[in-house]
């Protein structure tokens, strides 16, 4: 349909001029639109609350783990250091009231200073370790006044073991192939040390 304008007495054809229909189109595809923004925005902030409640989550958890590692390193320095001792050490805890309980670090440490008031599967682990008995003191022998007397084997040098000497590599490395090389290490090693360009 061709829209026309009056201009004097003659009439003149508009260009791309709305009609009706085109101005419905056009309309009807900017809501389509609009609906579809809203319907991924929807989507999008859907998205965002699971993500927000898996950050939460995630965050939960690493603060029990935190809790967790500060009472495992407290346990620790009370002196329960294996998992049966922490877990009897939980397991007591867990068993008293709560409302005058306080924290299982100042409920251990408790029972560190006085262990008899610690449950008893925990009383080897707080209780402090007896000190050891002084051990007498071990007596040197003294000096033999005999002067003048030589020292029998003063400078010498020991005796070689026996089949030191002619290990060239050759025979080191069919010694490891026999098997025989364990037996001989002495030997060997002496012979290395006299001679330490074994070829």
């Amino acid at each position: 349909m061709k829209l026309y304008r009056k201009d004097g007495d003659t009439f003149v054809e508009v260009e791309g001029a709305l009609t009706l229909e085109t101005h419905k189109s056009k309309i009807g595809a900017k809501v389509a639109r609009i609906e579809a923004l809203e319907a991924e925005l929807a989507g999008s902030q859907k998205a965002m609350h699971e993500a927000l409640g898996l950050a939460e989550s995630a965050q939960a958890k690493v603060d029990e783990v935190s809790a967790r590692r500060t009472e495992d390193v407290a346990l620790v320095r009370a002196g329960i250091d294996d998992d049966l001792g922490m877990a009897a050490a939980r397991l007591a805890w867990n068993s008293l009231p709560e409302d005058g309980r306080g924290s299982l670090v100042d409920t251990v440490n408790g029972w560190r200073t006085d262990p008899s008031n610690a449950p008893r599967p925990l009383q080897p682990y707080l209780a402090s370790p007896e000190p050891a008995a002084p051990q007498a003191p071990v007596e040197e022998p003294a000096p033999s006044t005999g002067a003048g007397l030589p020292k029998a084997n003063a400078g010498a040098k020991p005796a070689p073991p026996p089949d030191s000497a002619g290990w060239t590599l050759e025979r080191i490395q069919q010694a490891r192939r026999e098997g025989t090389y364990e037996a001989n290490r002495d030997a060997i090693n002496h012979y290395i040390a006299q001679n330490p360009y074994v070829r």
